[in-house]
């Protein structure tokens, strides 16, 4: 038995040899359970003591205790008072503690080396990345500095490019100042051209109208009190005052030359009676009343279609009552060159005629110049004060033609709003 105790001591002792061997080098990866495990073996040790020496773990590591029985009371004697024994145990418990806490404070300073190291090396990069950095910016620096250059020298260029092309902007302006100016001088003098043919066209015609009527000649055989045949010549104007005279004895059945007409005057009542007679009269007197109006109508016309052409190229209201003024002005001088005679016999021949000239186109032209604006209501009378032709026919023409003549105007109104005719 003391044999078999002694094995089992011995390898006791082995096996707590070589786990403290695995704890010193495991020591590096977790210094707690080594200190922990020293510290139970140390507080073990003490209960095994109290319980009995030989149960000491120091005892099974004593080669001397290896003989020894167990039964042994009196052992205590012979090794040590158990004051002592608590004494040993409590030193050693306190040894281990301060191991630990200087053990943890080496690893806590360690761990602070390395914290430190890392930081230097960390203030180490950093020192290094800020000279990169202090490299590129001063790169960047010099970049940025010829680049300001660069920036002044085109800004110079654009500078001088500005003025360049402000001095070609303003020389273009003054040319195109000067070919508008030319432009405009050339529009004038094409204008002033065109009024100067108009005007001189104009006048031609005119002049040819009036020696249509200068060799105006009309000759008519009258019968004298003592039953004479006389002959009478009428020259130029007083030809249409008295073509107004015989258009009127027309109307009253007298005998003049070779027209007799045989109506009577109170059956002449509507225009459609006097139509057939104007018709007659019309014929009668062809070579000298109808082309005399036809002639008129061509000058009224050449005015007009110069002034629809012009009212085209007008750009506003304003030009174009510049350009209506200013043919009107010419209408006006036709209307000048017409005696009170001709312009009662075109009152008349306007409208009543059917052929050669359409009768609305002249109504038309007559009422776009106002052509009857001087005359009065007795001028227009062909039969004595008789004014049922004139009232029927006032009606007919639109109240342009009348201008501002304010007399004939309200006549016509009042002719109108009492449906009269």
């Amino acid at each position: 038995m003391m044999s078999i105790e002694n094995d089992i001591k011995i390898l006791a002792v082995i096996l707590l040899f070589i786990l403290s061997i695995s704890l010193l080098i495991y020591r590096k990866k977790n210094i707690t359970i080594l200190y922990k495990f020293i510290a139970m073996t140390i507080f073990l040790n003490l209960l095994l003591s109290v319980l009995s020496p030989g149960f000491s773990i120091l005892n099974w590591i004593s080669f001397e205790s290896i003989d020894v029985s167990n039964r042994t009371a009196n052992l205590w004697g012979e090794r040590a008072h158990i004051g002592d024994l608590l004494a040993g145990h409590f030193i050693a418990l306190l040894f281990i503690g301060l191991l630990f806490v200087v053990d943890k404070q080496t690893q806590s300073i360690g761990q602070m080396n390395k914290s430190l190291e890392l930081s230097d090396e960390a203030i180490k990069q950093q020192s290094q990345d800020s000279q990169i950095q202090s490299v590129e910016l001063a790169k960047q620096s010099d970049e940025s500095e010829k680049q300001s250059i660069e920036l002044a020298k085109q800004s110079e260029e654009s500078k001088n490019q500005t003025e360049v092309f402000k001095f070609q902007r303003e020389e273009m302006e003054a040319q195109r100042r000067e070919m508008l100016s030319q432009r405009k001088e050339m529009v004038a003098q094409r204008k002033e051209m065109k009024a100067q043919s108009f005007n001189n066209k104009f006048f031609e015609i005119l002049n040819l109208f009036n020696n249509i009527i200068g060799n105006f000649q009309y000759s008519q055989d009258r019968l004298t009190k003592d039953d004479k045949v006389q002959t009478v010549i009428y020259m130029k104007k007083d030809v249409l005052k008295q073509l107004k005279v015989n258009l009127l004895n027309s109307i009253r059945c007298i005998n003049i030359g070779t027209i007799d007409i045989k109506r009577r005057i109170n059956k002449i009542e509507t225009l459609e009676q006097f139509q057939p007679i104007f018709n007659q009269f019309n014929k009668v007197y062809d070579t000298t009343f109808k082309y005399y109006f036809i002639n008129l109508y061509q000058i009224l016309q050449y005015i007009k279609i110069n002034e629809e052409a012009d009212l085209k190229n007008a750009k506003n209201d304003e030009s174009k009552e510049t350009v209506k003024e200013f043919y009107k002005s010419y209408a006006n001088i036709v209307r000048a060159q017409l005696s009170r005679n001709e312009l009662v016999m075109l009152f008349y021949n306007a409208y009543m005629i059917q052929d050669t000239v359409n009768s609305d186109k002249y109504i038309k032209i007559i009422e776009h110049f106002s052509l009857f604006e001087h005359l009065t209501y007795t001028d227009l009378d062909i039969r004595t004060s008789d004014f049922t032709l004139v009232d029927q026919l006032l009606v007919k023409y639109d109240e342009s033609a009348f201008g501002q003549n304010i007399a004939l105007l309200k006549k016509r109104e009042f002719l109108l709003d009492e449906s009269l005719i």
